[in-house]
């Protein structure tokens, strides 16, 4: 057999070899070097710091792992307009999956239902949910009170400050559904983030704040922030001591403050992308170095689907529907 021949022979058969490699793992030879065919873009509607910003960056590096071709990820805060500058940025891009927004729910769709944002989320398609965590009352330190009986009791004597980062989150909306049910006289400060809410309690400028635990951790450890309840109906393991408010008696105050932390692209992204990103983030959120990266910034990896998301939308769409003439006030 000439040089040539023996060539051509090996090139060949190890094109035959790749072929069957790639069959063994699910892809057709149509389906390699497809998606992504970029870098992927992943948005987050708001500034840096918080949480939102920490679980994507926390989750980045797996969702790169698990995605074919193991893309470059870009990570891109786009603050503005109630999340509506970064939502629309991704919800208006080209629709062929390499561009992720970040999505809160519920909150985000409070803004939509109230017309303060201007974005749709019915154009969203799911991609999943990267954690669910509770949020957790908390007061300035500066303050005498150690129960939430206590700062009740205050209220009634000198309206209480609270520090909220709008209506489009479930510590903002779920904060002034509070205050109504609990009769927690309170004059709301709305701030540019969780961060700078957090700091202004910390401060002392606002009487108290309501977060998830990761943005709170620092100031709780430092006995910079007291906290008087978590909003779950079990314990909240990293303040096992802190009662919760169903132990207090308001078991209807769980569901505004459970949040949902999850990732969506374009409703006409292709299905055949969409299964993709979807697989490749249920295996990064599950996978155990992204637990543990969780678990060190305070909080916990929980997966949710993306069925599990359209439900959670259509359960807080009901809730807020209930509260309305009282979201209404604080417009």
């Amino acid at each position: 057999m000439s040089k040539i021949k023996k060539i051509v022979s090996t090139t060949v058969f190890l094109f035959m070899v790749l072929t069957v490699a790639l069959a063994a793992e699910g892809w057709t030879s149509q389906e390699v070097g497809k998606f992504p065919s970029k870098y992927i873009t992943f948005i987050i509607p708001v500034r840096p710091g918080g949480g939102m910003d920490m679980y994507v960056r926390l989750v980045t590096p797996y969702l790169q792992k698990y995605l074919p071709n193991q893309p470059k990820i870009i990570i891109k805060n786009i603050p503005g307009a109630d999340k509506a500058a970064g939502t629309n940025a991704c919800l208006r891009a080209e629709p062929d999956g390499h561009t992720l927004v970040e999505l809160l729910i519920p909150g985000q769709n409070l803004g939509q239902m109230l017309g303060l944002a201007k974005y749709d989320l019915n154009q969203a398609a799911w991609i999943g949910g990267l954690t669910r965590i509770p949020n957790i009352f908390t007061i300035s330190a500066k303050r005498p009170e150690r129960t939430l009986k206590e700062l009740q009791q205050s209220s009634q004597e000198a309206t209480l400050t609270g520090a909220i980062t709008g209506l489009n989150s479930p510590a903002g909306a779920g904060s002034i559904i509070a205050a109504e049910v609990l009769g927690v006289k309170t004059k709301f400060i709305p701030h540019s983030g969780s961060a700078p809410a957090v700091l202004a309690t910390i401060r002392g400028s606002s009487d108290y704040v309501v977060q998830g635990y990761p943005v709170l951790k620092s100031g709780i450890e430092n006995k910079q922030l007291i906290p008087l309840c978590v909003y779950s109906d079990s314990r909240f393991q990293a303040l096992p001591d802190v009662p919760t408010i169903v132990e207090l008696g308001h078991p209807e105050l769980v569901t505004p403050f459970d949040m949902y932390y999850s990732v969506a692209t374009g409703c006409n992204v292709p299905k055949e992308t969409l299964s993709i990103l979807r697989e490749a983030f249920k295996k990064a959120v599950e996978d155990p170095g992204f637990d543990k990266a969780m678990k060190k910034a305070g909080s916990y990896a929980f997966y949710t689907s993306p069925e599990g998301m359209e439900k959670a939308l259509k359960n807080s769409n009901e809730l807020y529907s209930k509260y309305m003439n009282i979201f209404q006030k604080h417009k």
